[in-house]
């Protein structure tokens, strides 16, 4: 499902014409030695279906297989295969697919799941999109400008106003010169000097501390001459006696964080960096690179790629229509905008599905094409999905006529009412004589009696007509032992007691353990409990416990045969059976009990095909009614249209 996987079609087969078939070899991946499913493809040919256990008809045949055929959708095949082998292929004839309902739930399913990714590709690539604009934005804001570029640039001095690192060091070595190896470097120098930074002032004032030389005499009698006196006084602070060589290595020279050596790789770095042209020339390439990225996918840009025919559309992308584009619903009454995703599956057809949405109203039509390649595109009708504004509008009208109807039917006298025989209407009472019912035409004497009653009174039994010629016997009492047999009837019957012990035994709220759905092709043979791709034989089998009660019934006698028996292991063609009851007349055979050894029970219901009668399977003593099996039913909560229709 997305958007971690693309969900997968099986390319359903158009219906071969002239009696035509398909040869299809499906690859069934075993689990326990068992691969249970539906075929693929609809309409097949039991007699065509094998399986081996190499592609196209090698390695082994199997033969241990069951195939059924559900009796709400006879054109697909349930298979049951038994085998040691990793890998079946199964090959088998079919004239072509059916088209379901389901087909229909599930590609919609899939086109709202692909609606689902487009708005999460189109929300991510949005937000790419933003970040791409924030970082030209900074790219903008951070460019250096030119003149500033050139400024910098003209502050570097040119390669003939600078020392190559071989004239660096010649230069070291010239101040070095022939200095003795204690003193060739500054470093020896200084410790030389004890590292006083003020050499010259300390010998200054040591000198200062000495007597002149006077001729004649010598150092230690302070003979220094006047000449020399002057001679030391011109000499200044801090100044010694050092002759710089002519060479010396470069290394006698300390680095500082302001001045050091340029090596060549660093030159070639330098010279190698990007002008300020070449920089800007990469940045704008960079920006429209990303701007034509982003079109590509029809964002961050107006849709300009109008189509004429939506019918012919191959690549996937956004397009824009008018109202005169082809292959437009029928309320496309504007222009608009069409979401394609094409699909190639093979070199001769190209799949896809479609999203339109109206320019001047708030809907959504979808429809899908098995075959874009086709003329006309093989595509299916517009569907709109409902919106929840148009869901309530139907709702309301609904509503409405509802309470129209009701108030058309709504009686307004009491003549219109369902119980109105109980009533004598105005029309009836106009033909009764009503009126004339006066007491001097029919109680003359005044004595408050009808005349006509007064003479009836004194008619004899003779003068009577129309009555009976017998007359039933009034009431009378009879004791027991005046009616012969009764008292040894009553006494045969049940007592109360024995009535609440009977239904105290009896346990309420079973199910019926028949599943429709899992009918198989089973019969009861000499050669063992056969399993057959013949659906002449039609049975069912589930798993039972050793001792466990059960009773099968019933509700016509359409079927030929009506039998149980038991097997150790899984019914499969040729497995053993034992325990038979053979009941074909009976509507009903109770208190079956599983016996020893035995883990499945088997129901041999018919070897002439056709429909099967309503059956139930009771288990213990639980009472039953009619009710399908619970695998059977409908499950509560949300319902699809597969359901609504029995699919």
């Amino acid at each position: 499902m997305y958007p971690e996987q693309i969900d997968q079609f099986v390319d359903l087969l158009n219906k071969k014409q002239a009696g035509g078939v398909y040869v299809i070899e499906e690859e069934l991946h075993m689990v326990n030695g068992v691969y249970e499913g539906f075929l693929e493809h609809d309409n097949v040919s039991y007699e065509s279906i094998s399986f081996f256990t190499g592609p196209k008809l090698t390695g082994s045949k199997i033969e241990n297989f069951i195939i059924s055929t559900p009796s709400e959708t006879p054109w697909k095949r349930h298979i049951k295969v038994f085998s040691d082998a990793d890998v079946v292929y199964a090959t088998y004839e079919t004239t072509g697919d059916q088209v379901e309902a389901e087909d229909i739930n599930r590609l919609q399913d899939s086109m709202t799941a692909t609606q689902e990714e487009v708005d999460r590709y189109k929300s991510e690539n949005d937000q790419v999109v933003d970040e791409i604009d924030i970082r030209l934005t900074d790219v903008e804001d951070t460019k250096a400008e030119k003149t500033y570029v050139d400024t910098e640039l003209n502050k570097k001095y040119d390669k003939d106003q600078v020392y190559t690192k071989e004239e660096v060091l010649q230069k070291i070595e010239d101040i070095i010169d022939a200095a003795p190896e204690a003193l060739d470097t500054l470093g020896k120098i200084a410790r030389a000097l004890d590292e006083d930074p003020d050499f010259a002032a300390t010998v200054t004032n040591s000198l200062a501390e000495k007597v002149d030389k006077v001729a004649g005499k010598g150092l230690s009698t302070e003979d220094f001459t006047t000449a020399e006196k002057g001679k030391l006084a011109g000499v200044e602070a801090g100044a010694n006696k050092y002759t710089h060589p002519t060479t010396h290595p470069a290394s006698i020279i300390v680095e500082t964080s302001d001045k050091g050596f340029v090596s060549d790789v660093e030159k070639a770095l330098w010279n190698a960096k990007e002008t300020p042209s070449g920089a800007q020339s990469k940045a704008d390439t960079a920006e429209q690179n990303a701007i034509e990225w982003a079109k590509s996918f029809g964002i961050g840009t107006v849709i300009n790629n109008t189509v004429s025919d939506g019918n012919t559309l191959v690549e996937s992308g956004l397009y824009r229509t008018e109202a005169s584009t082809e292959g437009l619903p029928a309320e496309a009454d504007s222009a608009g905008t069409i979401l394609h995703i094409g699909r190639r599956s093979t070199a001769t057809v190209t799949m896809g599905n479609q999203i339109y949405f109206p320019r001047n109203s708030i809907r959504i039509f979808v429809r899908t094409s098995n075959n874009i390649l086709v003329t006309g595109g093989g595509w299916t009708s517009w569907k709109e999905f409902e919106t929840t504004d148009g869901a309530q509008t139907k709702a309301n009208t609904a509503e409405t006529n509802a309470k129209s109807y009701a108030d058309s039917i709504k009686p307004t006298k009491v003549s219109e009412l369902s119980n109105d025989k109980n009533y004598v209407t105005q029309s009836e009472l106009g033909n009764a004589g009503y009126g004339d019912m006066t007491k001097a035409v029919y109680d003359k004497n005044n004595n408050g009696k009808v005349d006509a009653a007064e003479t009836a009174d004194s008619v004899p039994w003779t003068g009577v007509t129309g009555k009976p010629s017998t007359f039933p016997p009034s009431g009378h009492p009879h004791t027991i032992g005046n009616i012969t047999g009764l008292q040894a009837e009553l006494d045969s019957k049940e007592t109360p007691a024995g009535a609440q012990a009977k239904i105290d035994a009896i346990e309420i709220g079973s199910r019926n353990y028949f599943r429709r759905n899992l009918v198989s092709q089973i019969a009861f043979t000499s050669q063992g409990l056969v399993v057959t791709n013949n659906r002449n034989y039609v049975g069912y089998y589930m798993r039972v416990n050793e001792g466990e009660i059960y009773s099968i019934s019933r509700k016509t006698l359409e079927n030929n045969r009506f039998r149980v028996g038991f097997t150790e292991v899984e019914p499969a063609h040729n497995v053993p059976y034992f325990g038979e009851i053979d009941r074909d007349n009976f509507y009903k055979i109770e208190s079956i009990t599983v016996p020893a050894g035995a883990n499945f029970l088997a129901v041999y219901l018919s070897n002439e095909g056709g429909s099967i009668s309503e059956v139930m399977i009771e288990k213990g003593h639980k009472a039953s009614d009619w009710t399908p099996a619970p695998e059977d039913m409908m499950p509560a909560g949300p319902i699809t249209w597969n359901q609504l229709k029995g699919v």
